[in-house]
């Protein structure tokens, strides 16, 4: 799903990406889904230790905020 919904994004169809996007990361286990979607791994280092002592919904919010303001037409 994952593949598909890159090869969607990079034909610019990005509903289609974002849905097999979804779809993909709805079907990983937790632990895959979280090594996928953690946001540290591009932040400076400072940033990723603050980002790793959020709890859960601390940074459910947080992820969520990033994306709408990286992508403000989400």
């Amino acid at each position: 799903w994952m593949y598909l919904g890159l090869g969607y994004h990079r034909m610019g169809q990005e509903e289609a990406a974002g849905s097999a996007f979804d779809r993909g990361l709805a079907l990983m286990e937790p632990g895959e889904r979280g090594e996928v979607t953690d946001l540290s791994r591009v932040m400076k280092l400072h940033h990723a230790e603050a980002y790793d002592s959020l709890d859960v919904e601390e940074r459910t919010e947080y992820d969520a905020r990033y994306w709408r303001l990286t992508d403000p037409l989400l």
